[in-house]
């Protein structure tokens, strides 16, 4: 449950996927609408920590009217909420679902001169996002030229420093993913550019790149990974500029892509770009990632994890941003010492939420992995499991000896278990092999009975 100080009130389901839920939420002191994403935490490595704090990290440091805005936040030890501002006209696929047909070009302008703003200011600081699709895309009014949007969802985001333009990335939606994520090659925010393109071909011409239907995943993949050429013939329709920044857009090589720094000054989408101070970005940095030490000894594991992205994220923009000169010591400096900290905090993360976040129905490998962050339990187990395998292939002498040094191991480590599916699950299977102690130690001293002689 979402910790009572927020005040929220939760009143209906908007959407559920594979991993999250989103509800529309109220604030029950002044009845402001916020969209809650609610994700069960299954913390495991630091990569799993990266996909926790991450979107939490980057929609606390942009700010931008296209960039949707975070209201709130909580980690706990078995979920993470983010709540953001509310959607009234949900999203640019529904609304292009409701119009059931292409958009005007009017249209067509005013939706791509603002995600073309987002996208231009979050690359400006070497953020991809790596999943632009009109589901992402929320509407927040419409008007006489279309609908007000916000870029959404940065769960899948990564920034790349400046100087290393390339990266191995394997996330986003299969229809809108750029041809080099397709072949499985480096990518960097250009990618996000073929995306956005896709989007504006949808918003066109109301149909995918390719001719083919959703259960057509092998043909499509042959088509984009093989370059095959894509039907412009609707863009008669629409004027030489729009139809010129979807072409370049949807250029196969990403190295004839129309770059971000480019898109201001395209006809089509003239717009100002958003600049911020390169001083917030190292001031506030340091400042933060302070804060979050102070709230790591307080042992506020979630709200540490969250700010400590969010510095580190505040001194990689910096460091895109600027020229570095004089400065690059400094920065430098500032990432380096902040590296021990946010490791011994990720650690500190997995091990507090592994022992809440162990499904019951797990597989043994499954299990183990909540078992890392603990070597000493993990050992333990492991020989009991072990000690499993002697028995099933019959050396029951080799079992009980394994299965006695597991139990003995477990049952000291178990008393210093806090209460949670790892300890239950960890219980009931030291009970198990307790009797099946019992059971071999019967029946081995059964075997080695002598028997007695008639009189």
């Amino acid at each position: 449950m979402i910790s009572p100080r927020f005040k929220i009130r939760l009143l209906e389901t908007l959407g559920f996927g594979s991993f999250s839920s989103v509800y529309k939420a109220k604030f029950t002191e002044n009845n402001e609408y916020v969209a809650v994403k609610c994700m069960r935490n299954f913390i495991v490595t630091a990569s799993d920590c990266d996909e926790v704090a991450n979107e939490i990290a980057v929609l606390k440091v942009l700010r931008h009217p296209n960039v949707l805005t975070l209201k709130f936040y909580e980690i706990n030890k078995s979920f993470t909420y983010i709540g953001t501002e509310f959607a009234r006209y949900n999203s640019l696929k529904r609304y292009q679902d409701q119009v059931r047909g292409p958009l005007t070009e009017v249209e067509v302008k005013y939706i791509m001169t603002q995600l073309c703003s987002a996208l231009c200011y979050i690359h400006g600081y070497g953020i991809l996002h790596g999943d632009i699709k009109p589901a992402n895309i929320l509407c927040f009014a419409v008007t006489n030229y279309g609908p007000t949007i916000k870029l959404s969802d940065f769960g899948l985001s990564h920034i790349i420093l400046k100087g290393k333009n390339l990266i191995k990335y394997g996330g986003g939606s299969f229809f809108y993913m750029a041809p080099e994520n397709h072949k499985r090659q480096l990518v960097d925010t250009r990618s996000d550019l073929w995306s956005t393109g896709v989007v504006m071909y949808k918003l066109m011409f109301n149909r995918k790149i390719y001719d083919v239907s959703d259960r057509q995943k092998q043909k499509f993949m042959h088509l984009i990974t093989h370059s095959a050429p894509l039907d412009f013939s609707g863009c008669v329709k629409y004027s030489y500029e729009c139809s010129n920044l979807l072409m370049y857009l949807l250029q196969f090589d990403m190295n004839r892509r129309i770059k971000s720094i480019e898109l201001p000054m395209h006809p089509f989408v003239r717009f100002t770009p958003v600049v911020e101070s390169s001083e917030r970005f190292l001031l506030d940095g340091d400042a933060i990632l302070k804060k979050s030490f102070e709230t790591f000894t307080k042992d506020d594991l979630g709200e540490a994890l969250a700010e400590a992205y969010r510095g580190v994220y505040q001194l990689k923009i910096f460091h895109n941003i600027t020229d570095m000169g004089d400065r690059q010591k400094e920065y430098r400096e500032k990432l380096r010492e902040c590296e021990p900290y946010l490791i011994k905090l990720q650690q500190a993360f997995i091990e507090f939420s592994s022992r809440y976040s162990c499904p019951r129905n797990c597989t043994i490998e499954q299990f183990r992995n909540y078992l890392v962050s603990t070597p000493k339990l993990l050992e333990a187990f492991d020989i009991g499991y072990n000690a499993e395998l002697y028995l099933r292939h019959g050396n029951k002498t080799k079992a009980l000896s394994m299965f006695h040094q597991s139990v003995q191991s477990l049952l000291p480590l178990l008393k210093h278990e806090r209460k949670s599916n790892r300890r239950l699950l960890l219980g009931k299977k030291v009970k198990q092999w307790i009797k099946v102690i019992d059971y071999l130690q019967t029946d081995l001293e059964t075997e080695t009975e002598v028997p007695q002689e008639d009189e």
